[in-house]
Protein backbone atom coordinates (compact mmCIF):
# COMPACT_ATOMS: atom_id res chain seq x y z
CA UNK A 1 0.00 0.00 0.00
CA UNK A 2 1.34 3.45 -0.91
CA UNK A 3 2.12 5.92 1.86
CA UNK A 4 -1.11 7.69 2.85
CA UNK A 5 -0.51 9.07 6.35
CA UNK A 6 2.31 11.59 6.34
CA UNK A 7 3.53 14.46 8.49
CA UNK A 8 3.60 16.76 5.48
CA UNK A 9 0.96 17.95 3.05
CA UNK A 10 -2.04 15.72 2.39
CA UNK A 11 -2.89 15.03 -1.25
CA UNK A 12 -5.05 12.58 -3.17
CA UNK A 13 -6.30 9.64 -1.11
CA UNK A 14 -4.58 11.01 1.98
CA UNK A 15 -6.86 14.04 2.03
CA UNK A 16 -9.80 13.51 4.40
CA UNK A 17 -13.16 15.28 4.06
CA UNK A 18 -13.08 19.14 4.18
CA UNK A 19 -15.83 19.02 1.52
CA UNK A 20 -17.66 22.08 2.86
CA UNK A 21 -14.48 24.12 3.14
CA UNK A 22 -13.30 23.07 -0.32
CA UNK A 23 -16.59 24.09 -1.89
CA UNK A 24 -16.54 27.44 -0.11
CA UNK A 25 -13.00 28.14 -1.28
CA UNK A 26 -13.91 27.19 -4.86
CA UNK A 27 -16.88 29.56 -4.72
CA UNK A 28 -14.70 32.37 -3.38
CA UNK A 29 -12.16 31.87 -6.18
CA UNK A 30 -14.92 31.80 -8.79
CA UNK A 31 -16.41 35.01 -7.39
CA UNK A 32 -13.05 36.74 -7.01
CA UNK A 33 -13.43 36.95 -3.22
CA UNK A 34 -10.20 37.07 -1.24
CA UNK A 35 -10.07 34.49 1.56
CA UNK A 36 -8.39 34.22 4.94
CA UNK A 37 -8.02 30.62 6.21
CA UNK A 38 -7.42 30.50 9.96
CA UNK A 39 -6.74 27.62 12.32
CA UNK A 40 -4.21 26.43 14.87
CA UNK A 41 -0.99 25.00 13.51
CA UNK A 42 -1.05 21.73 11.60
CA UNK A 43 -4.80 21.59 11.02
CA UNK A 44 -4.32 21.24 7.25
CA UNK A 45 -4.77 24.82 6.00
CA UNK A 46 -2.05 24.51 3.37
CA UNK A 47 -3.25 21.10 2.20
CA UNK A 48 -6.79 22.44 1.86
CA UNK A 49 -5.76 25.45 -0.23
CA UNK A 50 -3.39 23.50 -2.49
CA UNK A 51 -5.93 20.71 -2.99
CA UNK A 52 -8.46 23.24 -4.28
CA UNK A 53 -5.94 25.18 -6.37
CA UNK A 54 -4.69 22.06 -8.13
CA UNK A 55 -8.25 21.12 -9.08
CA UNK A 56 -9.29 24.63 -10.15
CA UNK A 57 -6.59 24.78 -12.81
CA UNK A 58 -5.87 28.51 -12.48
CA UNK A 59 -2.25 29.62 -12.46
CA UNK A 60 -1.22 30.08 -8.83
CA UNK A 61 1.76 30.55 -6.60
CA UNK A 62 2.29 29.46 -3.02
CA UNK A 63 4.34 31.93 -0.98
CA UNK A 64 5.21 30.43 2.41
CA UNK A 65 6.32 33.00 5.00
CA UNK A 66 6.87 30.51 7.81
CA UNK A 67 9.99 31.53 9.75
CA UNK A 68 10.61 34.45 7.35
CA UNK A 69 11.16 37.37 9.72
CA UNK A 70 13.59 39.72 7.95
CA UNK A 71 12.77 42.02 5.07
CA UNK A 72 15.29 40.20 2.86
CA UNK A 73 13.76 36.78 3.61
CA UNK A 74 10.23 38.04 2.90
CA UNK A 75 11.31 39.78 -0.31
CA UNK A 76 13.18 36.70 -1.53
CA UNK A 77 10.16 34.49 -0.91
CA UNK A 78 7.87 36.92 -2.73
CA UNK A 79 10.24 37.25 -5.72
CA UNK A 80 10.47 33.47 -5.98
CA UNK A 81 6.69 33.20 -5.81
CA UNK A 82 6.19 35.84 -8.49
CA UNK A 83 8.71 34.08 -10.74
CA UNK A 84 6.79 30.80 -10.39
CA UNK A 85 3.51 32.53 -11.13
CA UNK A 86 4.85 34.21 -14.29
CA UNK A 87 6.03 30.81 -15.52
CA UNK A 88 2.48 29.47 -15.12
CA UNK A 89 0.82 32.47 -16.79
CA UNK A 90 2.98 32.63 -19.91
CA UNK A 91 5.32 30.11 -21.52
CA UNK A 92 8.95 31.00 -20.71
CA UNK A 93 10.59 32.11 -23.98
CA UNK A 94 12.83 34.95 -25.11
CA UNK A 95 9.80 36.54 -26.79
CA UNK A 96 7.86 36.32 -23.51
CA UNK A 97 10.69 38.14 -21.74
CA UNK A 98 10.23 41.11 -24.10
CA UNK A 99 6.53 41.25 -23.21
CA UNK A 100 7.16 40.98 -19.48
CA UNK A 101 9.74 43.78 -19.56
CA UNK A 102 6.97 46.17 -20.61
CA UNK A 103 5.22 45.48 -17.27
CA UNK A 104 8.25 45.05 -15.02
CA UNK A 105 10.66 47.74 -16.19
CA UNK A 106 12.70 47.86 -12.98
CA UNK A 107 13.48 44.16 -13.08
CA UNK A 108 15.80 42.11 -15.26
CA UNK A 109 14.00 39.00 -16.48
CA UNK A 110 15.92 35.95 -17.66
CA UNK A 111 15.39 32.24 -18.21
CA UNK A 112 16.74 29.51 -15.98
CA UNK A 113 16.33 25.74 -16.09
CA UNK A 114 14.47 24.23 -13.15
CA UNK A 115 12.76 20.97 -12.23
CA UNK A 116 9.85 21.62 -14.60
CA UNK A 117 11.98 22.96 -17.45
CA UNK A 118 12.60 26.58 -18.36
CA UNK A 119 11.27 29.18 -15.92
CA UNK A 120 11.57 32.92 -15.41
CA UNK A 121 14.11 34.41 -13.05
CA UNK A 122 13.72 37.97 -11.69
CA UNK A 123 16.61 40.20 -10.65
CA UNK A 124 16.25 43.87 -9.59
CA UNK A 125 18.13 46.24 -11.88
CA UNK A 126 19.12 48.48 -8.95
CA UNK A 127 20.36 47.45 -5.51
CA UNK A 128 17.03 48.45 -3.97
CA UNK A 129 14.32 45.98 -4.91
CA UNK A 130 11.13 47.37 -6.46
CA UNK A 131 8.16 47.45 -4.10
CA UNK A 132 5.70 44.62 -3.75
CA UNK A 133 3.05 46.97 -5.11
CA UNK A 134 5.07 47.42 -8.32
CA UNK A 135 5.51 43.66 -8.73
CA UNK A 136 1.83 42.89 -8.24
CA UNK A 137 0.71 45.71 -10.54
CA UNK A 138 2.91 44.20 -13.23
CA UNK A 139 1.34 40.77 -12.71
CA UNK A 140 -2.12 42.30 -12.83
CA UNK A 141 -1.41 44.12 -16.10
CA UNK A 142 -0.08 40.91 -17.65
CA UNK A 143 -3.20 39.00 -16.58
CA UNK A 144 -5.42 41.69 -18.06
CA UNK A 145 -3.55 41.50 -21.37
CA UNK A 146 -3.73 37.69 -21.41
CA UNK A 147 -7.37 37.74 -20.22
CA UNK A 148 -6.52 35.38 -17.38
CA UNK A 149 -6.98 35.17 -13.64
CA UNK A 150 -4.47 33.87 -11.10
CA UNK A 151 -4.32 33.06 -7.40
CA UNK A 152 -1.64 34.19 -4.98
CA UNK A 153 -1.64 32.02 -1.85
CA UNK A 154 0.34 33.55 1.02
CA UNK A 155 0.87 31.09 3.87
CA UNK A 156 1.54 32.05 7.52
CA UNK A 157 0.71 35.66 6.79
CA UNK A 158 0.96 36.75 10.43
CA UNK A 159 4.74 36.53 10.11
CA UNK A 160 4.84 39.91 8.38
CA UNK A 161 3.47 41.58 11.51
CA UNK A 162 6.70 40.67 13.27
CA UNK A 163 8.80 42.38 10.58
CA UNK A 164 9.55 46.08 10.09
CA UNK A 165 8.64 45.37 6.46
CA UNK A 166 5.10 44.44 7.53
CA UNK A 167 3.27 47.77 7.07
CA UNK A 168 4.53 48.11 3.48
CA UNK A 169 3.47 44.55 2.65
CA UNK A 170 0.01 44.98 4.18
CA UNK A 171 -0.59 48.29 2.38
CA UNK A 172 0.62 46.94 -0.97
CA UNK A 173 -1.48 43.79 -0.74
CA UNK A 174 -4.61 45.74 0.17
CA UNK A 175 -4.07 48.21 -2.68
CA UNK A 176 -3.78 45.42 -5.24
CA UNK A 177 -6.56 43.31 -3.71
CA UNK A 178 -9.01 46.21 -3.95
CA UNK A 179 -7.87 47.27 -7.42
CA UNK A 180 -7.62 43.98 -9.26
CA UNK A 181 -10.23 41.68 -10.75
CA UNK A 182 -7.61 39.27 -12.08
CA UNK A 183 -5.71 38.32 -8.92
CA UNK A 184 -7.43 36.37 -6.15
CA UNK A 185 -5.63 36.27 -2.83
CA UNK A 186 -5.76 33.40 -0.37
CA UNK A 187 -4.13 34.11 2.97
CA UNK A 188 -3.61 31.63 5.77
CA UNK A 189 -2.26 31.83 9.28
CA UNK A 190 -2.05 29.98 12.55
CA UNK A 191 -1.64 32.73 15.14
CA UNK A 192 -5.26 33.69 15.64
CA UNK A 193 -4.43 36.50 18.07
CA UNK A 194 -2.19 38.27 15.55
CA UNK A 195 -4.57 37.63 12.65
CA UNK A 196 -7.48 39.14 14.56
CA UNK A 197 -5.36 42.24 15.10
CA UNK A 198 -4.47 42.37 11.39
CA UNK A 199 -7.97 41.81 9.99
CA UNK A 200 -10.30 43.18 12.67
CA UNK A 201 -8.50 46.40 13.58
CA UNK A 202 -10.01 49.35 11.71
CA UNK A 203 -6.62 51.04 11.58
CA UNK A 204 -4.93 48.15 9.73
CA UNK A 205 -4.92 47.78 5.91
CA UNK A 206 -6.48 44.29 5.93
CA UNK A 207 -9.62 45.40 7.80
CA UNK A 208 -12.71 43.85 6.15
CA UNK A 209 -10.63 42.71 3.16
CA UNK A 210 -11.33 38.97 3.20
CA UNK A 211 -13.89 36.25 3.61
CA UNK A 212 -12.82 34.55 6.84
CA UNK A 213 -12.75 30.76 6.86
CA UNK A 214 -11.96 29.23 10.27
CA UNK A 215 -10.82 25.61 10.02
CA UNK A 216 -11.88 23.21 12.77
CA UNK A 217 -10.82 19.66 13.56
CA UNK A 218 -12.27 16.96 11.34
CA UNK A 219 -15.03 15.05 13.14
CA UNK A 220 -14.46 11.42 14.16
CA UNK A 221 -17.46 10.48 12.01
CA UNK A 222 -15.43 11.50 8.94
CA UNK A 223 -12.19 9.90 10.07
CA UNK A 224 -13.71 6.47 10.76
CA UNK A 225 -14.61 5.62 7.12
CA UNK A 226 -11.33 7.24 6.01
CA UNK A 227 -9.28 4.96 8.28
CA UNK A 228 -11.34 1.88 7.48
CA UNK A 229 -10.86 2.43 3.76
CA UNK A 230 -7.13 1.89 4.18
CA UNK A 231 -7.51 -0.78 6.87
CA UNK A 232 -9.38 -2.90 4.32
CA UNK A 233 -6.56 -2.43 1.82
CA UNK A 234 -3.91 -3.25 4.43
CA UNK A 235 -5.51 -6.03 6.48
CA UNK A 236 -8.67 -6.91 4.56
CA UNK A 237 -11.09 -5.73 7.24
CA UNK A 238 -12.32 -2.71 9.19
CA UNK A 239 -10.69 -1.60 12.42
CA UNK A 240 -12.71 -2.59 15.51
CA UNK A 241 -14.73 0.19 17.15
CA UNK A 242 -12.55 0.20 20.32
CA UNK A 243 -9.43 0.73 18.18
CA UNK A 244 -11.06 3.55 16.22
CA UNK A 245 -12.26 5.12 19.46
CA UNK A 246 -8.82 5.08 21.06
CA UNK A 247 -7.25 6.62 17.92
CA UNK A 248 -9.74 9.50 17.82
CA UNK A 249 -9.68 9.99 21.60
CA UNK A 250 -5.90 10.05 21.98
CA UNK A 251 -5.40 12.44 19.07
CA UNK A 252 -8.55 14.43 19.84
CA UNK A 253 -9.09 14.29 16.05
CA UNK A 254 -6.21 16.72 15.57
CA UNK A 255 -5.40 16.31 11.82
CA UNK A 256 -1.63 16.30 12.24
CA UNK A 257 -1.61 13.78 15.08
CA UNK A 258 -4.13 11.50 13.39
CA UNK A 259 -1.65 11.26 10.51
CA UNK A 260 1.41 10.87 12.74
CA UNK A 261 -0.19 8.12 14.81
CA UNK A 262 -1.68 6.29 11.82
CA UNK A 263 1.65 6.50 10.00
CA UNK A 264 3.03 4.26 12.75
CA UNK A 265 -0.07 2.06 12.96
CA UNK A 266 -0.29 1.33 9.23
CA UNK A 267 3.40 0.60 8.76
CA UNK A 268 3.04 -2.44 11.03
CA UNK A 269 2.13 -5.81 9.54
CA UNK A 270 0.12 -6.94 12.57
CA UNK A 271 -3.52 -5.92 12.88
CA UNK A 272 -3.86 -3.02 15.37
CA UNK A 273 -5.08 -3.55 18.93
CA UNK A 274 -5.84 -1.10 21.70
CA UNK A 275 -2.53 -2.03 23.32
CA UNK A 276 -0.52 -1.43 20.13
CA UNK A 277 -2.25 1.92 19.57
CA UNK A 278 -1.35 3.05 23.10
CA UNK A 279 2.26 2.01 22.56
CA UNK A 280 2.41 3.88 19.25
CA UNK A 281 0.88 6.99 20.83
CA UNK A 282 3.43 6.95 23.64
CA UNK A 283 6.17 6.89 21.00
CA UNK A 284 4.55 9.83 19.18
CA UNK A 285 4.47 11.83 22.42
CA UNK A 286 8.14 11.11 23.08
CA UNK A 287 9.10 12.12 19.53
CA UNK A 288 7.10 15.36 19.78
CA UNK A 289 8.49 16.35 23.17
CA UNK A 290 11.00 18.75 21.63
CA UNK A 291 8.40 20.83 19.79
CA UNK A 292 6.21 20.88 22.90
CA UNK A 293 9.13 22.16 24.97
CA UNK A 294 9.62 25.02 22.52
CA UNK A 295 5.96 25.98 22.92
CA UNK A 296 6.48 26.29 26.67
CA UNK A 297 9.77 28.21 26.66
CA UNK A 298 8.17 31.64 26.97
CA UNK A 299 5.70 30.68 29.71
CA UNK A 300 6.18 31.41 33.39
CA UNK A 301 5.99 28.70 36.03
CA UNK A 302 2.47 29.83 37.00
CA UNK A 303 1.30 29.76 33.39
CA UNK A 304 2.67 26.22 33.00
CA UNK A 305 0.95 25.19 36.21
CA UNK A 306 -2.33 26.61 34.93
CA UNK A 307 -1.85 24.71 31.66
CA UNK A 308 -1.36 21.51 33.65
CA UNK A 309 -4.58 22.03 35.62
CA UNK A 310 -6.53 22.74 32.42
CA UNK A 311 -5.27 19.44 31.00
CA UNK A 312 -6.51 17.58 34.09
CA UNK A 313 -9.99 19.15 33.98
CA UNK A 314 -11.86 18.23 30.77
CA UNK A 315 -15.03 19.97 32.03
CA UNK A 316 -13.45 23.33 32.86
CA UNK A 317 -15.84 26.21 32.31
CA UNK A 318 -15.31 28.46 35.32
CA UNK A 319 -11.57 29.12 35.67
CA UNK A 320 -12.17 31.78 38.33
CA UNK A 321 -14.24 29.50 40.56
CA UNK A 322 -12.99 29.14 44.14
CA UNK A 323 -12.10 25.49 43.64
CA UNK A 324 -10.04 26.04 40.50
CA UNK A 325 -8.34 29.19 41.81
CA UNK A 326 -7.25 27.27 44.93
CA UNK A 327 -5.89 24.44 42.80
CA UNK A 328 -3.64 26.73 40.77
CA UNK A 329 -2.76 28.91 43.75
CA UNK A 330 -3.55 32.14 41.91
CA UNK A 331 -5.97 35.00 42.41
CA UNK A 332 -8.94 35.22 40.01
CA UNK A 333 -7.17 38.11 38.26
CA UNK A 334 -3.98 36.08 38.11
CA UNK A 335 -5.88 33.22 36.46
CA UNK A 336 -7.43 35.55 33.87
CA UNK A 337 -4.06 37.17 33.12
CA UNK A 338 -2.41 33.77 32.68
CA UNK A 339 -5.28 32.54 30.49
CA UNK A 340 -4.84 35.59 28.26
CA UNK A 341 -1.22 34.61 27.66
CA UNK A 342 -2.18 31.00 26.86
CA UNK A 343 -4.86 32.19 24.41
CA UNK A 344 -2.37 34.61 22.83
CA UNK A 345 0.08 31.77 22.17
CA UNK A 346 -2.73 29.58 20.79
CA UNK A 347 -2.12 26.91 23.40
CA UNK A 348 -5.73 26.75 24.61
CA UNK A 349 -9.15 27.40 23.15
CA UNK A 350 -12.78 27.64 24.23
CA UNK A 351 -15.31 25.34 22.61
CA UNK A 352 -18.77 26.36 21.43
CA UNK A 353 -19.98 24.93 24.78
CA UNK A 354 -17.54 27.18 26.65
CA UNK A 355 -15.23 24.36 27.77
CA UNK A 356 -11.59 25.42 27.99
CA UNK A 357 -9.09 22.90 26.68
CA UNK A 358 -5.54 22.53 25.37
CA UNK A 359 -5.36 22.52 21.56
CA UNK A 360 -2.41 20.16 21.13
CA UNK A 361 -3.22 16.62 22.38
CA UNK A 362 0.45 15.76 22.92
CA UNK A 363 0.91 18.87 25.05
CA UNK A 364 -2.23 17.90 26.98
CA UNK A 365 -0.89 14.37 27.48
CA UNK A 366 2.42 15.60 28.84
CA UNK A 367 0.68 18.22 31.01
CA UNK A 368 -1.47 15.57 32.65
CA UNK A 369 1.66 13.68 33.64
CA UNK A 370 0.64 10.56 31.78
CA UNK A 371 4.13 9.80 30.49
CA UNK A 372 7.01 9.01 32.82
Amino acid sequence: MSIIFTRGLAFGDGFCNRLVEMQQLRTNIKNGAHTLIVSPRRYGKTSLALQVLEKEGLPYTHIDLFMKYTQQDIENEIYEGVSQLLTKIIKPTEKAIQLLQTFLKQIKISLSFGEAGFEFSLTPITEKKPSLKFLLEGIDQLLIKKNKRAVIFIDELQTISESNFGPEVESSLRFIAQKTKNIIFIFSGSNRHMLREMFDNRARPFYKLCFKMPIQKIAAAHYIPHLNKFAKKKWGKNLPDPVLLIITNLTDCHPYYINVLCEKVFEESLFPTEKSILAAWKQVCIEEQGSISRDLELLSTKQKQLLSEIAKDPALKEPTSKDFVNRVNLTPKGVLDALAILYKHDLIEKSVDDFISIIDPVLSYWARGLIR
